[in-house]
């Protein structure tokens, strides 16, 4: 199907087995380029042009995976549609249904609307309370999250004039760990919200203690191949000292109903937990500790290490590895809970107080016994944000986009300014023609400040926003940054290809 994207001639080509090439034509000389490939389903795919309310061209693409193509700022974007296989449609545009689409699927004909295509929207949910942690169970379709106490109701004062509505109060049902005093304010009540993925509809609200406010929680699935909602929380003392006290509560959601099913009590704040082998994996103050869970559905203590100040919200678990960060100390330690070894040559990403962004790794060889238990520092970025938080991820379809570099070990962080960036590992013959192409793109720009003075260079870090601001520049500048850059392989850049390598990185947000 040849189409014209926001003036861009595109050769579309729906292959049988789920998979479509897309070229960039020259209708002048017929000539095709640029080709790529994306998996857009398992079946034959078949191709319907249709228009937006906006008056926008936009291609439907049924299969059994039905979605839409599109373009963005010259780029095009393959959006799920969110039905289920679609062997054929047509635009409808009646009195009744303007601006309509007939869609046939196996077993029913259906009419519907697709949205205004633009760029993504931020949608905010009002919850009259301060968020702290969100965790997401996709076999339950449900969100869990924390939410903070947040101020003091004045006397005389209505609740709703001076906060809002409170999104405790609008859930269909709600529980609690305990009858809170009539003279506590339900702001001072910390709880834990559980809401559809798809509606944001609060479907229940639990009531944690009084001083009591969840610290973290996560979905795991434990040895009886349940899933659970996992939570953490803190007795906060008045007087701002440590918490000498905490609870870890375990909570089974379905269909709109809680069921405390076990609670475990903690002699410190439960910071972080984690899902370990079907078990609960924490860290309590300064303690790490596992517990199991058994048949009877309670948590049995299995073993604990000791070996920190302070043990904080760094907590992360893979395969028998367990990461554990020290906030006092600035230091991390890694545990393995198997007793046979095995060799420790995966690479650690750690952030830190000062906006520092680091990788650090094992050198599990040596046959040095205190270097093989010593992390070396090989990479580090100043990113100029604070991370507290990080899990593996990304932010595109893998199956939706194909890119030209090999990427791989792709980890998702959030920093408390709220962005969101992502890490990834790009193998040596594309980085070093990066690592070129970022030197020259850092001389050839202009820095703010202009200051002179002492500065620790990063190494082994790509910088993507450096990088991409190469598609900015004009051409006659392209090219002279492209000169002398190598492409993989050793042959030299040009402007073009070097366009189209960058755009590809771009894919990956």
């Amino acid at each position: 199907m040849p189409i014209v994207f926001e003036g861009v001639p595109y050769l579309l080509v729906a292959l049988g087995d789920g998979t479509l090439l897309y070229y960039v034509m020259d209708p002048s000389c017929a000539a095709l380029s640029g080709k790529k490939r994306v998996t857009l389903g398992t079946r034959p795919l078949s191709l319907k042009r249709f228009r937006t309310r906006g008056d926008n061209t936009c291609v439907f693409v049924c299969s059994d995976r039905p979605s839409v193509i599109y373009s963005i700022d010259k780029k095009l974007v393959f959006s799920s549609v969110n039905i289920k296989e679609v062997s054929f449609m047509c635009p409808l545009h009646t009195k009744a249904y303007p601006n309509s689409l007939a869609m046939a699927t196996l077993d029913k004909l259906m009419i519907g609307t697709i949205d205004e295509v633009k760029k993504p929207q931020i949608r905010s949910i009002p919850l009259g309370v301060t968020p702290l942690k969100i965790a997401h169970q996709s076999s339950t379709s449900s969100y869990a999250i924390l939410t903070a106490e947040s101020g003091v109701l004045i006397p005389g004062e209505k609740e709703a004039e001076l906060f809002g509505v409170v999104a405790s109060s609008l859930a269909m049902s709600t529980s609690e760990s305990r009858a809170a005093p009539e003279t506590v304010c339900p702001r001072d009540l910390s709880h834990v919200l559980f809401m559809h993925q798809s509606t944001y509809e609060i479907t229940h609200a639990h009531q944690l203690l009084p001083d009591e406010q969840g610290i973290c929680i996560t979905s795991a699935k434990l040895k009886d191949d349940e899933e659970y909602f996992v939570v953490g929380t803190a007795i906060v003392l008045p007087d701002g000292t440590d918490p000498k006290d905490g609870r870890i509560l375990v909570f089974k959601y379905d269909s709109g109903e809680l069921q405390l099913v076990a609670e475990k009590e903690s002699k410190g704040a439960v910071y972080a937990v984690v899902p370990f082998h079907g078990k609960v994996l924490c860290t309590i103050g300064n303690i790490v500790r596992l517990y199991d869970w058994t048949t009877e559905k309670e948590m049995r203590l299995e073993c604990s290490h000791f070996n920190h100040v302070k043990a904080l919200k760094s907590l992360k678990a893979k395969g028998d590895f367990i990461l554990v960060g020290d906030m006092m100390l600035q230091s991390m330690t890694v545990l393995l809970y198997r007793l046979d070894l095995s060799c420790l040559e995966e690479t650690v990403l750690r952030a830190d107080n000062f906006f520092n962004l680091a990788v650090c790794q094992k050198d599990s060889s040596s046959p040095n016994e205190d270097e093989r238990l010593h992390m070396i520092e090989t990479e580090l970025f100043h990113l100029g944000e604070k991370i507290n938080v990080y899990c593996h991820g990304k932010l595109f379809m893998q199956d939706a986009t194909e890119i030209s570099v090999p990427i791989q070990g792709c980890v998702l962080f959030g920093t408390v300014n709220g962005a969101i960036g992502l890490c990834c590992q790009i193998p040596k013959e594309f980085s070093k023609c990066l690592f070129e192409l970022q030197e020259k793109m850092s001389e050839s720009l202009l820095l703010a400040g202009g200051t002179v003075g002492k500065i620790d260079e990063s190494k082994g870090f790509i910088d993507g926003d450096l990088i991409e601001s190469y598609l900015e520049l004009d051409h006659e500048k392209q090219e002279e940054i492209a000169k002398n850059i190598s492409l993989p392989g050793g042959t030299p850049a040009t402007a073009d290809e070097l366009i189209r390598l960058v755009l590809d990185l771009a894919q990956l947000h």
